[in-house]
């Protein structure tokens, strides 16, 4: 017996896809009190990321032309 059959057979009964929630209380305690906190220090860290990447590429070039590398 397939489902839509199933259903069909049951006509009296109301078919219930969402269940309505409780209600939530007005009042929430756990908010975050610096919420920026995560963002400034991800942000931190991303921006040392590339300050990094730009002088080890900065530094290789200086060494190519001093001679010290080898030309590329």
């Amino acid at each position: 017996m397939s489902s839509v059959e199933r259903v069909v057979m049951m006509p009296n009964r109301a078919l219930t896809l969402v269940t309505p929630a409780k209600a939530l209380p007005e009042e929430r305690s756990s908010e975050d009190p610096s919420p920026l906190l995560p963002v400034l220090f991800i942000g931190g860290i991303a921006f040392l990321g590339a300050v990094t990447f730009a002088t080890t590429i900065a530094a290789c070039l200086a060494l190519r032309n001093t001679g010290v590398m080898a030309p590329w």
